[in-house]
């Protein structure tokens, strides 16, 4: 589900006073707004996918941690970083770090250099396609997600996957234990008192958790 803070609010807001009991809630864009956490109870385990999180917990190779270029983006800015400004940094740090990696400015050995980068930064991993048909495509950065827990008694975000910048485990409740696979970005969900889960296929290819539990059973890949 997609939805900006108004509607997306309005949305968990319902979910909890209709007693939905969802097994599984993500919304886009709404829960990445600090603004999401006012709703309290409401707010607490949906998950939201990010393209990154303040919370990420990368080991960069090159450049800042997280926490370095958050405190400098603050103290600049005097507001937190989000992905807009995360990712436009990292452009940056790649560019650099091409630059360096070449030993020169010349544009053909940068591009070179640029085709061969294979790196994790505080934004993640980077690496750049170089057939002919997507050449400069990013081909090794991989969505986020997080997700609303209690953090020090107080609603707050937690990336939960990918484990490269996780910052807490996933809340399951009572749902069994993830089995990750690797393909399609699917959706799978059911109500508690439904008869079977149904599962939504997105063009994006990401890792994908199915959820199994003795309440909730896994369909075969790419089944309904």
């Amino acid at each position: 589900m997609a939805a900006i803070i108004p509607d997306g609010a309005t949305l968990a807001r319902q979910m909890y006073d209709q007693k939905a009991n969802m097994k599984w809630v993500s919304i886009l864009v709404a829960p990445a707004d600090d603004k999401f956490g006012e709703l309290g109870a409401p707010a607490m385990g949906v998950t939201v996918p990010s393209q990154w999180e303040i919370q990420v917990s990368y080991k960069p190779q090159f450049g800042p941690t997280t926490a370095e270029f958050a405190k400098a983006f603050q103290a600049k800015f005097n507001a937190k970083p989000d992905y807009h400004s995360a990712s436009g940094y990292t452009s940056g740090v790649v560019l650099q770090h091409a630059i360096e990696q070449a030993g020169s400015i010349d544009p053909d050995k940068v591009t070179d250099a640029l085709n061969a980068t294979d790196i994790t930064t505080f934004f993640g991993h980077i690496k750049f396609m170089t057939d002919p048909g997507h050449h400069g495509l990013q081909a090794a950065h991989e969505m986020v997600l997080a997700q609303w827990q209690k953090v020090d008694g107080k609603p707050g975000r937690q990336v939960v996957w990918p484990v490269a910048a996780q910052s807490a485990k996933i809340d399951l409740s009572d749902l069994g234990q993830p089995v990750i696979r690797r393909g399609p970005a699917v959706l799978c969900r059911r109500p508690r008192h439904a008869k079977r889960t149904t599962c939504s296929e997105s063009s994006l290819r990401s890792s994908t958790a199915c959820w199994s539990g003795s309440s909730m059973g896994c369909p075969p890949w790419g089944s309904p």
